[in-house]
């Protein structure tokens, strides 16, 4: 693996530098002509811009940005171009790897490299060459601003273990907040709520004993109500027990059954009409039906006649078409050959008589003749087929008049007799259709009759049913009217809202006695046991009653009282809020002293029980202590001045012989005048100006112009 080429466009002060190497290249020239600026190149472009990977290598941030151009490396044969770090990547190379390997610069075995990291390495040179005490100065100023309250800039330190700004400004902000605290609680009378709550205090359990001895008195009341509500309570569970069958639902079921057999009667006489409806329609129907039955008799007789009828019709009608057909063509067949043969004899008569042909007489007589036999017996055949026509008319005429006969009218064509027994039997079929129908209608009917006689039965019984339940229920409950059941159920729900009355007033009187649950439907042996309880507490209290508390308490108001009582306790509780608020305000300011070490200024043993006395004593070592930090402060202040001050003139006296000293005449015939060289008294530093005029640090000079430097 090598490098073949190196292409430089742009970096630092290379512009469009371009090397062809070989198996050995030596690069040589006066300094800063670039040498060092081409390997620095190499390396950018072997490991691109991450800064980690340059961080291995020395002096490399002379030019900050990325070089413009790129690398041609042979490796096996193959050449790989690089310019942003492919190298590394490509080839699976570590940048460390790089270091040592690709770079090994005269600077790296200088024992300037150590002595440089130095800080202020030019100022400790000098101090020894010239003889001054800057580093002793420097080191007594770092002493005294370890040691002092204040930082260099005249602020008060805030560090762990030396956090005096923190305190001070808490002193400080503690001041104020207690001056204003002690304002607020003197206006606002803290002073004596200690004398206020003792005399609050007194009045509470006067107020309280007042309420205890009226208590009793409530409970003795509440006693003796218990004992007579108890014995009103026993009477009317007796008459209750008595009255136990009469309820609502008895009631309901006794209205429910005389309902049900109004409803059953109801239906009962609804049955019956429609029965009677029933049997109204199906008399109708019968009627009709029989009516129409005789009709249809008659025209089934007179369809027989009339089937006969048709019959004839239809075989004279078959018998005259075919017949009338035939006769016909005969009659026109045998007119036709009477009237040629007559016209042949005619022929052969006139012949005969005038003579004028050849034809022999006998031969010419028997043609006529014959002519003439066949012209009669043509003539005589149709006119028989005459006959034969007139035959069938005669028929045709007796059928329509046997068919007058039948439907009582006279018919002057066949077809008006053929419409007629056509409209007959459609009457006959409607007939039959009509019978059909009302024989549907009648069994319907029929079948409804029966329904309603079966349903007439089965409501009969069920109201005799429902009757019988009505008795049983009037026996059960020994009454005979829903009036009296009413009235049973009437008195029954007066004695059991008494009941639930004197119950509610029986427990309320018992939770005054007892403070146990008692619900209001416990037993009365129950209640029994609670009262007998309570009377034991009642006539065994520590406070006893006379006379005197008697009348003098019945005047008294309990929710009056009890008000009373709230009020002094609500005063009381706020005197206690302000004084734990107080306390709370008091101990909040000592903790915070205490957290940022201000113990000093807190003389007081117990921080939960703090007095305006405390308070004022920690108000007055805090005004001391910040008296005593801003008079550090200022002691502080002047000596460090006073070090500055002497410092400034050391740092003169420096900067005056190095201007003064063969130094940089040393430098520049070294360099060739290529730079100038120069001081900054400020920050200790020897500053070198190329002859571009950019300002350079020594350690950014190339390797060797940075060892001219050290030499000089």
């Amino acid at each position: 693996m090598k490098i073949k080429e190196i292409n430089i466009k742009k970096y630092g002060p290379l512009e469009n530098k371009s090397y062809k190497l070989g198996n050995f290249t030596l690069f040589y020239g006066p300094n800063e002509s670039g040498k060092t600026m081409v390997v620095d190149a190499i390396v950018k472009f072997l490991l691109g811009k991450k800064k980690g990977y340059l961080k291995a290598f020395d002096s490399i941030d002379r030019v900050e940005e990325h070089p413009e151009g790129y690398l041609i490396i042979e490796n096996d044969g193959k050449e790989l171009k690089v310019s942003k770090g492919e190298f590394t990547e490509l080839l699976n190379i570590h940048y460390e790897e790089l270091r040592g390997v690709i770079v090994v610069r005269n600077s790296d075995l200088n024992v300037a490299k150590e002595l440089k990291e130095k800080k202020n390495f030019y100022s400790l040179t000098s101090e020894k060459l010239v003889g001054t005490k800057l580093s002793k100065l420097q080191e007594l100023k770092k002493a005294l601003l370890k040691s002092s309250i204040t930082t260099e800039t005249g602020k008060l330190k805030d560090k762990e273990g030396q956090n005096y700004k923190e305190k001070a400004e808490t002193a400080q902000q503690s001041i104020e907040d207690i001056e204003r605290l002690l304002n607020d609680l003197h206006q606002r009378g803290y002073d004596n709520i200690e004398t206020k709550l003792h005399n609050l205090k007194k009045q509470k359990e006067e107020c309280e004993i007042k309420l205890e001895k009226l208590n009793q008195l409530k409970k003795k009341i509440a006693y003796e109500e218990c004992k007579t509500i108890l014995e009103e309570l026993k009477s009317i569970e007796i008459n209750m027990d008595k009255l136990s069958i009469y309820s609502s639902e008895a009631l309901q079921k006794y209205i429910n059954q005389e309902n049900e057999i109004k409803n059953l009667e109801s239906q009962l006489q609804f049955i019956k009409s429609e029965t009677e409806k029933a049997i109204e329609k199906l008399n109708s129907v019968a009627d009709f039906l029989r009516k129409k039955e005789s009709l249809l008799r008659e025209s089934k007789i007179k369809l027989d006649e009339v089937n006969k009828l048709e019959k004839q019709i239809d075989e004279y009608k078959n018998e005259y078409e075919r017949k009338s057909a035939e006769t016909k063509r005969k009659v026109k067949v045998w007119k036709g050959i009477a009237v040629t043969s007559l016209t042949v004899a005619l022929i052969f008569s006139v012949l005969v008589l005038l003579r004028f042909d050849t034809l022999p007489l006998f031969f010419k007589l028997s043609l006529m003749t014959a002519f003439s036999i066949l012209s009669l017996v043509s003539f005589t055949l149709s006119a028989n087929n005459r006959k034969q026509i007139h035959f069938l008319a005669k028929i045709e005429e007796d059928l329509r008049k046997h068919g007058g006969t039948i439907f009582f009218q006279t018919f002057d064509t066949q077809s008006q007799l053929e419409e007629k027994i056509s409209k007959f039997k459609n009457e006959h079929r409607q007939l039959e259709k009509e019978i059909t129908e009302l024989e549907v209608q009648e069994s319907e009917w029929k079948k409804k009759k029966n329904d309603y006689e079966r349903k007439q039965l089965e409501l009969i019984e069920a109201i005799s049913k429902a009757q019988t339940e009505l008795n049983r229920i009037k026996l059960s409950l020994n009454v005979e009217n829903t009036e009296e059941l009413k009235n049973n159920i009437e008195l029954r729900n007066k004695l059991k809202n008494r009941q639930e009355n004197l119950r509610g007033k029986l427990v309320q009187n018992l939770r005054i006695l007892n403070q146990k649950r008692i619900i209001e439907s416990e037993n009365l042996e129950t209640f029994e046991n609670v009262l007998n309880e309570a009377a034991e507490t009642i006539f065994s209290y520590p406070v006893k009653l006379n006379e005197k508390d008697m009348e003098s308490l019945q005047s008294l108001s309990e929710e009056k009282l009890k008000s009373e009582c709230k009020n002094i306790s609500e005063t009381i509780e706020k005197l206690i809020t302000i004084q734990n608020l107080a306390q709370n305000q008091m101990r909040d300011i000592v903790k915070k002293l205490l957290d940022v070490g201000l113990n000093e200024c807190v003389p007081v043993d117990d921080i939960n029980n703090l007095y305006i006395s405390d308070m004022e004593r920690i108000i007055e070592g805090l005004k001391k202590y910040v008296e005593k930090i801003r008079t550090l402060s200022e002691e502080d202040k002047l000596a460090l001045a006073i070090l500055e001050e002497i410092e400034k003139e050391e740092k003169e006296n420096i900067a005056s012989i190095f201007e003064n000293s063969k130094l940089i005449n040393i430098f520049h015939e070294l360099t060739d005048n290529k730079y100038e060289l120069m001081y900054n008294s400020e920050t200790t530093d020897v500053i070198v100006k190329d002859q571009k005029s950019q300002v350079l640090k020594p350690e950014q000079l190339s390797a060797g112009t940075y060892d001219q430097l050290y030499f000089s």
